[in-house]
């Protein structure tokens, strides 16, 4: 049975993409779902998934789909990855962890402003000088991506919170462009997002 909320041509349409996918980029799904799993959970392994899942990404978006941003954004994630690794080690050699910590509500009025000044000046050259789809939302979830990032390496408690409004506007995005099996996947991580701030949030007030 196909699933709440989801017609039959948009269930049919997710079978067909599923089966389209080739190995790698199979592996590169497993993998990423593995991160948000793990991340989801406080494990360092989770970075270990996601220099996986980017590196199968980032060599998918340049030799079959010829996204050159795409890859590169994936790249930046690889690099990422390795630096979360071991900024989360680090504190395992001296005998501590890296504790989940919060900013103040004018950081992250400070960080909202900023992603939004960036993300319009990246639709602007978007709109101007390519032929992108959608250039504003693409670019806004492109740059909330980046800090996103940055604030789980920092393991802050609402990056979550950015997770899943992104997660969110990526459901809308794919949808829109009729590529139902990435809107279902995103589906699934916004799931995983809110379970994450809910077990995040348990950790922090055992702290």
């Amino acid at each position: 049975m196909p699933l709440p909320l989801i017609s039959d041509f948009m269930w049919n349409q997710i079978i067909e993409a599923a089966y389209g996918l080739g190995l790698l980029q199979w592996l590169a799904v497993i993998f990423a779902l593995a991160y948000i799993y793990f991340a989801a959970k406080d494990d360092i392994i989770c970075w270990l998934f996601g220099i996986f899942s980017s590196g199968l990404w980032a060599y998918v978006s340049w030799f079959q789909y010829q996204l050159i941003y795409d890859s590169a954004l994936n790249v930046f994630y690889v690099a990422m990855g390795v630096v979360g690794w071991i900024h989360w080690s680090a504190g395992k050699r001296d005998g501590s962890t890296k504790e989940i910590s919060t900013l103040s509500l004018r950081k992250h009025i400070s960080i909202i402003l900023l992603g939004l000044l960036v993300s319009g000046i990246a639709a602007y050259v978007a709109i101007y000088y390519t032929t992108a789809s959608l250039p504003f939302w693409d670019a806004l979830t492109t740059v909330f991506s980046v800090i996103a990032t940055f604030l789980l390496i920092e393991k802050k408690l609402h990056h979550w919170t950015y997770w899943i409004i992104i997660d969110a506007i990526y459901i809308g995005i794919y949808s829109h462009r009729g590529a139902y099996l990435f809107t279902a996947l995103f589906v699934v991580y916004t799931i995983v997002s809110v379970m994450g701030l809910f077990r995040w949030s348990r950790n922090y007030r055992l702290e």
